[in-house]
């Protein structure tokens, strides 16, 4: 508090209290105008980059999918043996022209393995212009007669397409594709000198598979296993005259006259 002399109405000089005078607190500093204008350069950049961005991203999308810049013009099929090309391509249903990005190669899968020969199919976009097409085909080792017709048989059993009048394969019976499957498996286990006297290579089930012979013997078989040991044994029940030999159990084998 500061005081001032002062001279009172009646003369007298007495010590008179001023009053106090507190300094007010200067604004705060104002906005850097430059500053502001940086910021909303860069605001108005990035919004124009993100436009920018997101009309690249449609124009990509429409030379991917609207055009042919990057279509189908080649189809290629590997693998094919038992099909012919033009059989796969006319399955595939692409035409040529067909933006390659827009073509359904689960579809494309799918209407390839409807062929018969077909097993699995793998189907790819080979970019920029190339749809590839690989092929895996069911192997003819074995003919097998289902519903009273003669078809084709793979290694795993599978009766895939109408077996010609004339063949070499070997025959075998089955209730399911296991059931060929171990059918085909024991008469691979045989060898030449045997394979020559089969008919036909029956299995109830996987485990009960049996060998018809050209002058009607039978031979039991049982499973796949123990090929060797069953041969070993079965060599020597061979040289008696029977009309069953079984060696299911090479341990306990049996022969019915």
């Amino acid at each position: 508090m500061s005081y001032c002399n002062s001279v009172p109405l009646n003369g007298q000089v007495s010590d008179v209290a001023a009053p106090t005078v507190t300094p007010t607190r200067r604004s705060s500093k104002p906005t850097d105008l430059a500053e502001v204008r940086r910021s909303r350069r860069m605001r108005w950049w990035l919004v124009g980059m993100g436009v920018l961005l997101a009309a690249s991203v449609v124009a990509a999308a429409y030379v991917v999918y609207g055009t042919g810049v990057l279509a189908v013009r080649t189809i290629s099929v590997r693998g094919a043996t038992l099909v012919s090309q033009q059989d796969v391509i006319n399955a595939a249903d692409v035409p040529i022209g067909t933006p390659l990005a827009r073509v359904d190669v689960a579809a494309v899968r799918a209407r390839i393995e409807a062929l018969p020969r077909v097993a699995t199919a793998v189907v790819r976009r080979g970019w920029p212009h190339e749809l590839v097409i690989v092929l895996h085909e069911y192997r003819p080792v074995a003919v097998t007669q289902v519903l009273g017709k003669w078809y084709v048989v793979d290694p795993s059993g599978v009766a895939f397409m109408a077996a010609p009048h004339t063949t070499t394969m070997p025959q075998v019976q089955g209730n399911n594709n296991d059931s060929r499957a171990a059918a085909i498996t024991v008469f691979n286990q045989l060898p030449p000198s045997l394979r020559k006297h089969v008919v036909f290579v029956q299995a109830h089930r996987p485990d009960q598979v049996e060998i018809v012979l050209t002058k009607n013997e039978l031979i039991n078989w049982g499973d796949t296993t123990q090929a060797s040991v069953k041969l070993q044994v079965l060599t020597p029940l061979m040289a008696l005259p029977a009309k069953e030999y079984d060696v299911s159990v090479p341990s306990a084998p049996t022969v019915t006259r």
